[in-house]
């Protein structure tokens, strides 16, 4: 199935990084992989006003910013819920 941008780009790369399929064929013969810049752009317009937004509903903002870091230190792609499950064990520095 070939990639296309979207709002939803970051379900398909999640999709992509799961470990096997439960039926049919791999995940990765049936899905094109999804470019690093596009899944930074999604997930990085769920942080992109973390200061605002923090407040209003912390895990959210704290589980996303796990998640961007995880990419850019590690190249890692974590959903909210690994991130949460404590697999997201890296060093919070500035970038």
């Amino acid at each position: 199935m070939p990639y296309q941008f979207s709002t939803q780009t970051v379900y398909w790369v999640e999709v992509i990084h799961k470990p096997k399929s439960l039926y049919g064929e791999e995940i990765n013969d049936v899905f094109d992989d999804v470019p690093g810049k596009d899944y930074m752009d999604s997930i990085w317009s769920d942080v992109e006003n973390a200061r605002q937004d923090i407040s209003d509903d912390p895990v959210y903002v704290i589980l996303n910013l796990c998640r961007v870091a995880a990419f850019l230190q590690s190249d890692l792609v974590l959903s909210k819920n690994r991130a949460e499950r404590g697999h997201c064990r890296i060093s919070l520095q500035p970038l």
